[in-house]
């Protein structure tokens, strides 16, 4: 007699868990330009079917009316009590830290990205937030603060520095490790402002020292947002508008620079489009036609002089 085998299936006693899509958001905080707003929101949705849009408004009671159409183009729209727009500049962090204790917690979201007004976005969000991971902040530009006496707002003699080191100091029994970061864009975990939105709220101090150093205590790796290597000319801190050529010629390159700021007009997608005329105008169509013209001239209108033989 010989004996058989038979194959036994085995089930597999462990299913692939079921991965959930990363939910996408952005945080648009505004107040001025209500035009310019309201087509923002507009362009960046176009661009980004899959992604929530929430915002802040942060102009005064009796301008908000003038925000209408910005708070049709929202999901969720939240209004933040007006101080004055040098408190507002001054506490970026903070605003956005209020908003998500009394009413982000209630939306949905795992990975935000922060925008202030005047920033021009021209591409998918997943290209600002998937980057970040779960213990991970992302900044147009984050460096640990070495020299704080460079700065007036981390000189020794600040008040507002004073009480966020001695604040910082009581409450973890070291000294911070500073850090500093532009606040017009930056993009979070959902996990960051659980951690730490409350406790911004807690400390006075400048914004762009306060949440990044605040984030890095609780064990948060900083780097920088996907940029271009010379990223200035496009994310400028100096208040002059970035230009419509420039953004075209960042447009027509498949690496180019699709987060601006500042941009004050108020862009539609139809106005950054490159025409034929507009290739004109950048010189890129006039060198092709300039060397084709100049190529049938010679072989058309143009004789070479003939030869001549030597008696």
């Amino acid at each position: 007699m010989v004996a058989t085998c038979t194959k036994i299936e085995i089930p597999a006693l462990v299913t692939a868990a079921k991965v959930e899509p990363m939910r996408r958001a952005v945080l648009y905080d505004f107040y001025a330009a209500p035009r310019t707003c309201a087509r923002r929101v507009r362009l960046m949705r176009s661009l980004n079917a899959d992604a929530n849009f929430y915002g802040i408004c942060t102009d005064r009671l009796e301008n908000q009316h003038k925000y209408k159409a910005a708070f049709d183009a929202l999901d969720d729209a939240w209004t933040f009590p007006y101080v004055d727009r040098y408190w507002h500049w001054h506490n970026l962090d903070r605003v956005v830290c209020t908003w998500f204790v009394k009413r982000g917690r209630e939306l949905e979201f795992d990975r935000l990205l922060v925008l202030d007004w005047d920033v021009l976005l021209l591409g998918p969000v997943s290209t600002w937030t998937d980057p970040v991971g779960e213990r991970n902040a992302r900044f147009i530009n984050v460096y640990e603060n070495k020299e704080p006496e460079k700065s007036m707002w981390t000189l020794s003699s600040n008040p507002g520095f004073i009480e966020f080191n001695s604040r910082f100091e009581a409450k973890k029994g070291r000294p911070p490790a500073l850090h500093n970061a532009y606040l017009f864009a930056y993009a979070l975990p959902r996990r960051a402002l659980e951690d730490c939105a409350q406790e911004v709220l807690e400390y006075s101090g400048y914004c762009e020292y306060r949440l990044p150093t605040l984030l890095h205590s609780h064990g948060y790796e900083l780097g920088n947002l996907p940029r271009p290597d010379d990223w200035y000319p496009f994310s400028n801190v100096n208040g002059r508008s970035i230009s419509r050529k420039l953004i075209r010629q960042q447009l027509v390159q498949s690496d180019g620079c699709r987060l601006f700021h500042p941009v004050y007009e108020p862009y539609q997608s139809g106005d950054l489009r490159l025409s034929p005329m507009d290739w004109l105008a950048e010189g890129c169509l006039y060198r092709t036609m300039f060397n084709s013209f100049r190529s049938f001239v010679k072989r058309h209108f143009i004789r070479r002089p003939s030869k001549k033989h030597a008696a």
